[in-house]
Order: structure tokens, then C-alpha cells, then sequence
């Protein structure tokens, strides 16, 4: 038999492909990966939207860095877990709307912007005569979340909030479901000087738990908790809402909480339009770390901080906030 030398010289080439491309492919797959910090964008069209409220800081001067601004600070770690971080962002790809008064800098609305939220600027109402803390004037101003109806359906979290797993599946609790108005013939139902009721209307909440030591589950209780309200918004009701801010109606209910007190008188549990209560393992306020290890909440109002009593869940909220600013140090540095 002839040697033949273009034979011999491919079968010592194909071995050695051969080998180069397994090595390739192994290195590709085990090697050290280069983590993505590609953003997510929320998709057009939702029916469903997560919203949060920002105003200027009463306690600041001009000079103050936007870092020195505690509510921004806990805006951007809710907008991290809503939107991007694994273990808590939407798996239905909602949106994050943060509505923000005219006060609130430009440079703070780019960030948010930035950083996924959709930004959107809504002139404040005039607060209640009877509110005197500074810091809460503005708030009479989260009734416009019932002008945003190109929503279906709104979850509403107060900026000091941090979530531990995917909040989607509120959307579809029994208390999301739209009420009957129910048309009560008390005189106290309705009256003269307040603008009509809807029809039907959409309002849930969870009561306040009433202090650090609660039990779990909380009490259920009467009082709506204002931080945390899941909602459909209607122009109508935001009428209503508006007529009970005058000062011949401010003297309804409690105008010290504010909008608080509003809802708490509109959707008041013997009234036409009494506000529902969502499963209590969404959200709790007066929140401990014993509600974290054992409550098993998709959701805990409280602040980064000011949680000296309460050192364990202190470090947990710092160890999200760093996350969040590690996220976008390595993002930004691309």
C-alpha cells in the first residue's frame, strides 16, 4: 500500500481541531463569567403599575447632597428590587412610577429616570388646614394617584419600604377585585356637599400592625394603612377625594393624617365605599426582623434608618442599600 502524505498530515490535524474546540467550548462554559448590567426595560401597554410618591425633603437645604435625601435614597433601593434585582423584580415586567412634585431636583429625576423608573411630575394640592408637621403637607398631594388611569391597577408603597420576594401576585388577590358602591340610605352615607361617589371603585389596604410588638399575623383592624394602598383609579373618585379637602369637610375625619384621614372617612368600613383588606402576608408596618425571619411578608415598611432599637434589621436594609449602589457603581463604570 502507498503512503500517502496528505492522509497521515489530516489525521493529525483532526485530532488536534478537535481537541482546540473542546477546550474552547469547556473554558467558555466554566470560565469566569462577565456579569450583565444590561437594564431591564418595562414594557409598554401595562395594565398593572407599581407607584411611589417623592417630594423635596423639608429637613434639607439647597446645598444638601441628593444622598443626604433618605427618601430618594430608599426610592432608588425600592426601584433596584422592583426592577432589577432577582430574587424581588417584577416578573411580569410592571413599571415603576414615581410621581414627583416640581420641588424635587432635575438631577433626581435623571437618576430615577436612569435607573429604570418612569418619572412623572404632578403639581402638589394645598394641604389641609389642620396638618402642622412640614413633612406631611405634602402628602395630601398621593390623592393623584387616582388621576393615573392609564393603569388598570395600582400598587402604591410608600418610599420607606424593601421587599422580599415578587409583589406581582397582589394584582390578582381577592381584595383587588372592583366593589359595588353600596348605596347605604343613611343620611351619613352621602352628603350634600361632598362631590358624587362612583359607581364602583377599587380600593385595598392592609391595618396597621399598631406598634413593634405585634403579633403574627397582625390584628385586623379598621384603620387603612396609607403607605400601602393597591388601587384603581378613577377620575370620579379623585373628585370625591377633592370635595373632603375643603374646610367645611375637613372636620369629617382625623385631618392631622392627612390623606390618610381622607381615605380612612371615604372607604370607612359602615360607609357606601368601605376598603378591603389584602392577605396579610403582603405587607406589615412597624416592622421588626423577628417579621423578616418568621412572618414570611412579601413586603416591610420601615426605613434604612433611624433602626437603632433594632440593629439586625438595620444591617439587613444596609446590606440592600449596598447592593443597590454596588448594582450601579459596576453599571456606570461601563
Amino acid at each position: 500500500m502507498m503512503f500517502n502524505p496528505s492522509v497521515s498530515l489530516l489525521m493529525r490535524i483532526v485530532p488536534c481541531v478537535f481537541i482546540i474546540v473542546f477546550l474552547y467550548l469547556m473554558l467558555d462554559h466554566w470560565g469566569p463569567q462577565v456579569p450583565s448590567y444590561s437594564l431591564r426595560q418595562a414594557s409598554t401597554g401595562n395594565e398593572h403599575a407599581y407607584m411611589g410618591f417623592l417630594a423635596a425633603p423639608y429637613d434639607l437645604n439647597d446645598t444638601a447632597s441628593d444622598d443626604e435625601d433618605h427618601y430618594y435614597t430608599q426610592t432608588r433601593m425600592l426601584l433596584y428590587q422592583l426592577r432589577h434585582d432577582p430574587a424581588t423584580r417584577s416578573p411580569n415586567n410592571y413599571p415603576f412610577v414615581v410621581l414627583v412634585t416640581d420641588d424635587v431636583s432635575p438631577s433626581k429625576r435623571e437618576r430615577l429616570q436612569r435607573e429604570g423608573a418612569i418619572v412623572k411630575r404632578i403639581e402638589k394640592l394645598k394641604p389641609l388646614q389642620h396638618v402642622t408637621r412640614k413633612a406631611w403637607q405634602d402628602q395630601i398631594t398621593k390623592l393623584r394617584l387616582f388621576e393615573q388611569i392609564e393603569y388598570k391597577k395600582i400598587l402604591y408603597l410608600d418610599s420607606d419600604h424593601f421587599l422580599t420576594r415578587p409583589m406581582d401576585g397582589i394584582f390578582e388577590d381577592e381584595a383587588a377585585q372592583v366593589q359595588q358602591n353600596k348605596n347605604l340610605p343613611a343620611a351619613d352615607a352621602t352628603k350634600s356637599d361632598e362631590a358624587p361617589q362612583p359607581a364602583t371603585y377599587g380600593f385595598a389596604s392592609n391595618a396597621g400592625s399598631g406598634g413593634y410588638d405585634h403579633s403574627i399575623p397582625p390584628r385586623k383592624g379598621n384603620n387603612v394603612n396609607g403607605g400601602f394602598i393597591l388601587l384603581e383609579p378613577s377620575l370620579e373618585l379623585f373628585n370625591y377625594y377633592l370635595s373632603l379637602t375643603t374646610p367645611e369637610t375637613e372636620g369629617r375625619y382625623n385631618g392631622r393624617y392627612n390623606e390618610q384621614g381622607v381615605w380612612q372617612y371615604a372607604h370607612r368600613r359602615n360607609g357606601n365605599m368601605p376598603w378591603m383588606q389584602v392577605h396579610w402576608k403582603w405587607n406589615i408596618n412597624w416592622a421588626t426582623y423577628k417579621d423578616y425571619t418568621d412572618g414570611d411578608f412579601a413586603s416591610l415598611h420601615t426605613k434604612y434608618w433611624g433602626l437603632d432599637h433594632d440593629p439586625q434589621l438595620r444591617d439587613l436594609l444596609m446590606r440592600i442599600k449596598w447592593k443597590m449602589e454596588g448594582f450601579w457603581e459596576a453599571h456606570d463604570a461601563l
